[in-house]
């Protein structure tokens, strides 16, 4: 134990505790905090850890910048989740470097411990690199690197960083729990014409206590006094706008009045086609919702110069398109039918439950 090994400890613990507050001073705290391990290490003959505090450098100030920086329109960065394809491969690429790292370190130099101290690098470089793109995926690696790095660190006399990846464990728990709760769920109240989507979103904000995204294309109309093909892009881009900045604005859920698959469908049904670049950004878009709320069409038609399906025939049929849109592209849906007041205890009672199966 030495004065290097002190400062380290304590400027680690300081650096996850900001992290796990999303604060940015955890970015400057740790670029210290690594300058000083690297030293700590190489005096421990852990080669590995040197060359994964000087990696650690450049991850931390790329980290401090995309915090800042790496959200929409340049704004501060949400925490998001990685895909289930994006979590296998990341553990597939770490445990192969780990076991190439870990070969080399033992055939090349005098390592201790070669391919757990492999690991620790190979996978707290992945989790860094998790942590500077805000996923809550970052916080279950720094969970499994710590397991191991206590065991690592306490074979080879270093007590006090053993005691301080035990610390980290327990943080990385509390960073998780933390991080899960500050994401921001989004629900898209969804279906055809005149079935009281604005109606239920409004609600539902109220309910909630958050924002509520209203639909551009209504407005639009009302301005405009109609909407052609041509317009379809431009009512695209301006509700994916509104929705971001919403998004920027909202706690726990994010409650949209429509989205642009609905734009899609609609220029299908009325112009016989949509733009390439809006069909693919709207598909790209549908997986950022964590639930739809697909309303039927069990109620009465109200209407309206803006509506063009009063037939039951047709609204049955543009149910099923909506529908299928949403089986097709394997979206998270529930259906919600009945009165008013039934609509809106159902659409409740998912939204509740997705809160509280997402933490």
């Amino acid at each position: 134990m030495n004065v290097w090994e002190i400062a380290g400890t304590v400027l680690g613990v300081l650096g996850v505790a900001l992290t796990i507050r999303q604060s940015l001073w955890c970015w400057p705290v740790g670029i210290v905090q690594v300058l000083i391990y690297a030293w700590v290490f190489y005096t421990a003959k852990l080669y590995s850890d040197v060359i994964l505090q000087f990696v650690f450098f450049v991850l931390q100030a790329y980290g401090w910048w995309h915090w800042l920086r790496g959200g929409t329109g340049h704004a501060a960065l949400p925490v998001s989740r990685l895909s289930s394809q994006g979590l296998a491969g990341w553990v597939a690429v770490g445990a192969g470097l780990t076991a190439a790292w870990g070969l080399f370190m033992h055939r090349t130099t005098d390592a201790a411990l070669p391919y757990w101290d492999a690991f620790i690098l190979v996978f707290s470089l992945i989790a860094q690199w998790l942590q500077a793109r805000k996923n809550l995926e970052c916080w279950a690696g720094w969970m499994i690197v710590n397991v191991v790095a206590i065991g690592v660190y306490w074979a080879k006399g270093l007590q006090l960083t053993s005691g301080l990846y035990g610390i980290f464990l327990l943080m990385a728990a509390a960073g998780w729990y933390e991080w899960q709760r500050s994401i921001l769920r989004r629900v898209a109240v969804f279906g055809p014409e005149s079935t009281g989507k604005t109606r239920l979103a409004e609600k539902l904000a109220a309910h909630f206590g958050t924002v509520l995204v209203p639909e551009y294309s209504r407005r639009f109309w009302d301005e405009h006094g109609g909407i052609t093909a041509a317009d379809i892009p431009g009512i695209a881009h301006r509700q994916w706008a509104l929705e971001e900045a919403g998004a920027a604005e909202a706690r726990r859920v994010l409650i949209c009045d429509t989205d642009s698959l609905t734009t899609v469908l609609w220029s299908d049904l009325l112009y016989g086609g949509c733009d390439a670049d809006i069909r693919a950004g709207a598909d790209q878009r549908a997986r950022h919702y964590d639930l739809y709320l697909l309303l039927d069409v069990d109620v009465p038609f109200a209407p309206d110069p803006a509506r063009c399906f009063p037939k039951d025939e047709d609204r049955q049929r543009c149910m099923r398109l909506w529908r299928e849109a949403l089986e097709r592209r394997g979206l998270p849906f529930v259906v919600v039918r009945g009165d008013w007041a039934q609509r809106e205890a159902q659409a409740i009672a998912a939204v509740e439950a997705l809160l509280k199966k997402t933490g």
